[in-house]
């Protein structure tokens, strides 16, 4: 599995779960509200 298809399955479950997501410099998801 490689990142590119990792990086564009976790945009749209956010998008399913109505929740704004953050990628921050270090690489990690944060969820806001």
């Amino acid at each position: 599995m490689s990142f590119h298809v990792i990086h564009r399955q976790l945009p749209s479950r956010d998008r399913r779960g109505a929740l704004p997501c953050v990628r921050t410099k270090e690489g990690r998801f944060i969820h806001t509200d």
